[in-house]
């Protein structure tokens, strides 16, 4: 009885890995949309800023917030399992937001740049309807970002660029619909919630004279009171917190999705 047993699991197993290479490929998906992500320290700076800071310098104009961002990403797929796809890929978050004052000559502009590195696990739902195929999906990685911050006055002296970067790790998941276009063409639309905040940002701070100076990234309260998001000396590290580039938040994205 109990060879019996073992030899109806063993065909049943090599049925199953029979059926699964046989539908088993690789492929590719590529998505684009837009994400809605947090960045609270710099978006609490850009609140005093406007609340605070410019209407006591009689300064018209606003700074504005950076939450919508575009977003794209390339994968390869691997299908191993009929209902499982695992995804390699990586992708661009990229934003920037810029103020000026014309009368005298003021430009400031800050730009984040994002690429996660990920790894994600699709899981085909039972389809409720025939025209789509649900599916849910989770997921991390590492994301390289940069920032830059450039301000721009009448004085050489004051005015700067600063190029600053650090590695983080986030994690995602979410659910979409497939909808088949051929045989093994599909087009995906998909709504991610995602974790991930990013710390430890050094970089270069080139002054309009030539100076270079090494930075970091700061966020709290500076000598006059003021809050600051913003590249400062790293002999200064004991006087701030650290600031954060965080891009949790929610994704919506069009894909399209091929297998070989």
């Amino acid at each position: 009885m109990k060879r019996s047993c073992i030899v109806r699991t063993v065909l049943m197993l090599g049925t199953l890995i029979a059926a699964n290479a046989a539908t088993a490929g690789i492929g590719f998906r590529v998505s684009g949309g837009f994400s809605y992500i947090g960045y609270g320290d710099y978006n609490d700076r850009v609140e005093y800023m406007n609340n605070e800071y410019l209407p006591l310098l009689s300064i018209a104009g606003k700074l504005d917030k950076l939450h919508w961002v575009p977003e794209i990403s390339g994968e390869v797929l691997v299908s191993l399992l009929p209902r499982f796809d695992l995804g390699l890929g990586v992708g661009l978050i990229s934003g920037k937001t810029n103020f000026s004052i014309e009368p005298v000559d003021y430009r400031y502009e800050h730009t984040v740049q994002s690429y996660p590195i990920t790894a994600t696990l699709y899981a085909a739902l039972p389809a409720p309807f025939g025209f789509a195929k649900p599916y849910a999906f989770a997921g991390g990685g590492v994301y390289y970002s940069t920032l830059v911050f450039d301000s721009d006055t009448p004085a050489a002296a004051t005015s700067f660029k600063a190029d600053l970067s650090a590695w983080g790790f986030g994690v995602h998941a979410g659910v979409g619909l497939r909808i088949p276009l051929a045989p093994r063409v599909s087009l995906d639309v998909g709504i991610k919630g995602r974790v991930a905040a990013i710390r430890g940002f050094e970089g270069t701070k080139t002054w309009g004279t030539g100076r270079t100076e090494d930075v970091f990234l700061a966020h709290g309260v500076n000598e006059q009171g003021n809050l600051i998001y913003e590249p400062r000396p790293v002999s200064e590290q004991d006087a701030f917190d650290e600031g954060t580039l965080d891009v949790s938040g929610i994704a919506i994205a069009l894909g399209l999705k091929v297998l070989f």
